[in-house]
């Protein structure tokens, strides 16, 4: 099964495709800004700077593990704080 990218490659002319991949990378650049906003607002300092690097590496690298394996680690200390 053919993605909607690869579909869209195969039908739109060069000009489009290019304004669609634009578009695309505007959007997920917003995306990522507001995800980088709402991990300052919500974390100290320490951990905002730590997932920062941590989402910029995921990008950067095509893996979310890491990333994801931040956040668990933020909640599970903050959960045994609250005990």
């Amino acid at each position: 099964m053919a993605s909607i990218l690869e579909e869209l490659d195969n039908i739109l002319p060069k000009k489009d495709k290019d304004l669609v991949l634009e578009s695309r990378a505007s959007h997920a650049i917003s995306a990522a800004n507001h995800v980088l906003r709402l991990i300052h607002e919500n974390y100290s300092y320490e951990e905002a700077n730590d997932l920062t690097r941590r989402f910029l590496l995921a990008i950067k690298n095509n893996n979310p593990k890491k990333f994801e394996r931040g956040i668990r680690e933020i909640t599970y200390r903050k959960s045994k704080l609250d005990e």
